[in-house]
């Protein structure tokens, strides 16, 4: 029996479409870290140049802290994971991708969370939930088109 490749949009293979996202979001977690330590760092010695600090100065001083200090475990532990995803989809590893899938579900909420309540642009905010979820869809039909596979194996009891 000939198989056959389910493609997105009827244009790309599913798969390419899975190592785009992959890699694109990977390129944006890693350039997001980079740029909210960097911000930090610069905001940090700002503060100390100037010997007469504005409340307006303080309070945007730390909003950019806070910023920072959420932006940088988040961009290195989901840098982590999707790194992990990039490595399943070319091994075409079931286990990697399962990972990064049950993970990205779990910090969804807690990404969209904290971009709420932390003073997040607007951009970045949506930037950072659209991906993930974009991903976490496109990944998911990937991952049931392998072998017929789905994610409720976990929760199923063996009795």
């Amino acid at each position: 029996m000939e198989e056959t490749k389910r493609k997105c949009y009827f244009v790309i293979d599913l798969k390419t479409v899975c190592f785009i996202l992959g890699y694109l979001q990977l390129i944006l977690y890693v350039v997001g870290t980079v740029i909210s330590t960097c911000l930090m760092i610069i905001k940090l010695s700002m503060m100390y140049l100037y010997e007469e600090q504005t409340p307006k100065m303080i309070e945007n001083f730390v909003r950019t802290e806070m910023i920072g200090l959420t932006a940088l475990p988040i961009g290195i532990i989901m840098s982590n994971h999707t790194y992990t995803l990039v490595m399943g989809l070319h091994a075409d590893d079931i286990v990697r991708i399962a990972i990064y899938l049950i993970f990205a579900s779990v910090m969804l909420p807690l990404i969209t969370v904290s971009t709420t309540i932390l003073p997040f642009p607007t951009i970045i905010a949506t930037l950072m939930i659209g991906s993930d979820a974009l991903s976490i869809y496109v990944i998911n039909k990937y991952y049931k088109q392998i072998d017929g596979v789905d994610l409720n194996f976990l929760w199923e009891s063996s009795d």
